[in-house]
């Protein structure tokens, strides 16, 4: 019985997640990403941005870890519209929040600190993470813990949809 009523909470949040996510606009350079049902704007935030510090971020999924060098790869699925792909992180400023991005658009914050940090980052179609080609996972550290602060710790990497 207290599978069953996790497992109805479980789903419950996933579908709030879902239903109530937003996206962020930026001024700066964007593409439209087309899908069947709508256009997504794919925005590059950090266009030509280079690694800041030296803090290590990582992704994993079935296909591989890019801490190997293996380039991540995710089979398309037109029914899938959400789905987490596993991060490993270490060396950040615990002092300070770590911003996600997908595609250039905010995806999360959390605290991360010099010790190894595991978790996953979650993609939806809605918002063009699951479109074929390929995305960028980008993780930074801001001076005053806001997008308007100095960067100080960039990492990122790419992931494919086939």
């Amino acid at each position: 019985m207290k599978k069953l009523a996790l497992f109805g909470v479980t789903t419950l949040a996933i579908f709030s997640l879902v239903a109530c996510s937003s996206s962020n606009t930026s001024t700066s350079s964007s593409s439209k990403v087309s899908s069947s049902s709508s256009s997504i704007t794919k925005v590059d935030k950090f266009a030509n941005q280079a690694q800041v510090g030296e803090a290590k971020f990582n992704i994993q999924n079935a296909s591989g870890n890019t801490a190997n060098g293996e380039k991540i790869v995710i089979l398309d699925s037109l029914d899938t519209s959400l789905l987490q792909i596993g991060y490993s992180a270490e060396g950040f400023d615990g002092t300070k929040l770590t911003y996600i991005y997908v595609d250039g658009i905010k995806s999360d914050k959390q605290q991360w600190g010099e010790n190894l940090s595991q978790g996953s980052v979650t993609l939806y179609s809605d918002k063009g993470n699951l479109k074929i080609g390929t995305h960028k996972i980008e993780v930074v550290q801001y001076d005053t813990d806001k997008e308007s602060g100095t960067i100080t710790a960039f990492n990122s990497q790419e992931y494919t949809v086939k």
